[in-house]
């Protein structure tokens, strides 16, 4: 794999890290542009972003180790299997992007990858709009597209974590970061540290807006302004099962300003092979 072809690659899989180009434009390249690294690279998080960026390290053949704050992978994308027949997003859902998406994180044409998912039905399945008082109905328009009985979280447990879940430290609260030496240390709350040769960080956005991880030397002061920019909204999910499915497909709501959120209901059990009448409200 190429430098070129690795920056494609995190891009797509969202990668955000303050230290990501640092790690690229510093690994040494051969005269085919293939990445030529034989240092240790640590990985804070072990979200879709951490576990990405070790399984291409891993396919890279780079030395690399993960830190997780929690005591399982997964971040945002995780699940409950335990409600009803049929996983329960408990973050990321849909997949907003063509399916070939599957194939380019997995990135081994060897591996035949089968993921079952359902496009929502225009000419059937209605939105409704609450606005003024009334519940407008019409048309879905939504272009996303849903796993079956599957999720983000399936993917990743059955094609990406398997070959680095030895991997990952768990319950591992990072908290410094110095990165003013030839090697990076990083502290945990426990008191330990772990040296490397670069650094990954993947953890939400919020962590790093609200200063949990102290930088030596502080991050730059454009990066510092990005972040503060950026607006994160606080999120909540509730999931309930009713005696019959009385609702639309989707229900979305006026939010003002727009800047303050948004607001919809769904439901979460179109396309699950499940009698289950499950909306999240």
């Amino acid at each position: 794999m190429t430098r070129k072809e690795f920056i494609k690659i995190c891009g797509i899989l969202g990668i955000s890290v303050p230290f990501y180009t640092s790690y690229i434009s510093c690994a040494e390249q051969d005269e085919t542009g293939n990445i030529d690294f034989s240092g240790k690279v640590l990985i804070i998080g072990a979200g879709v972003g951490g576990l990405s960026a070790g399984y291409l390290l891993n396919q890279l053949g780079v030395d690399f180790e993960i830190l997780e704050a929690s005591s399982n992978y997964g971040g945002r994308i995780k699940i409950n299997a335990d409600f009803v027949d049929f996983p329960i997003p408990l973050g990321a859902e849909w997949i907003h992007t063509d399916l070939g998406v599957f194939n380019e994180i997995v990135n081994d044409s060897s591996v035949d990858v089968n993921v079952n998912t359902i496009n929502y039905d225009r000419q059937t399945d209605t939105y409704a709009h609450w606005e003024n008082g009334r519940l407008n109905v019409t048309e879905l328009v939504d272009s996303d597209i849903k796993f079956v009985n599957y999720s983000w979280y399936n993917f990743y447990q059955q094609y990406i974590a398997p070959s680095i879940q030895d991997r990952i430290n768990y319950n591992r609260i990072v908290d410094a970061v110095n990165y003013s030496g030839e090697k990076i240390v990083v502290g945990t709350s426990d008191g330990t540290e772990y040296t490397a040769d670069r650094i990954i960080i993947s953890v939400p956005l919020k962590v790093l807006q609200s200063q949990m991880i102290g930088f030596t030397p502080a991050l730059p002061a454009d990066k510092l302004d990005a972040m503060k920019e950026l607006i994160i909204w606080d999120g909540f999910k509730a999931f309930i099962e009713f005696s019959q499915k009385f609702y639309d497909t989707q229900i979305g709501f006026d939010i003002n300003p727009e800047t303050d959120g948004q607001k919809l209901y769904y439901d979460a059990a179109y396309g699950q092979n499940s009698s289950r009448p499950v909306c999240n409200w």
